[in-house]
């Protein structure tokens, strides 16, 4: 099973973390970016994350946002209610890679990776003194 994987964040966040992943994992493919700008017109916003599903050739979609309550996770909401589809926030490096390493499971044990990265992404320097 391939899951492919929409990145949408302020703007330039879904670009760069697509770079990223991109760099990491190479031959990566299923995975775009959609970079809102607040200002822009929200018809031009579904638009865009429109073109960028379309463009994901995979058995499964997941949206990763950055945040819920801000203008991209707003404009996602009302796209994943269109798609039934899964929408994880906040969108972190830790959270992508995480999933990217279990591009080819199921959507369960995705959604299970993922609560796994929220827990063990946060740490201080001075935890292990």
């Amino acid at each position: 099973m391939k899951t492919g994987f929409l990145l949408v964040a302020h703007k330039p966040l879904a670009s760069s973390f697509n770079s990223v992943a991109k760099e990491i994992f190479a031959g990566l493919e299923a995975v775009g970016a959609v970079d809102i700008d607040s200002d822009e017109d929200r018809q031009l916003q579904q638009e865009q994350l429109e073109r960028a599903w379309n463009a994901i050739d995979a058995d499964q979609k997941v949206v990763l946002v950055d945040v819920f309550g801000a203008t991209p996770g707003n404009v996602v909401c009302a796209f994943a209610k269109e798609k039934n589809c899964e929408c994880i926030a906040p969108l972190s490096l830790p959270l992508l890679m995480k999933l990217l390493c279990y591009r080819n499971q199921p959507l369960k044990v995705l959604l299970e990776k993922a609560s796994e990265a929220a827990q063990i992404a946060t740490r201080t320097t001075n935890e292990n003194n």
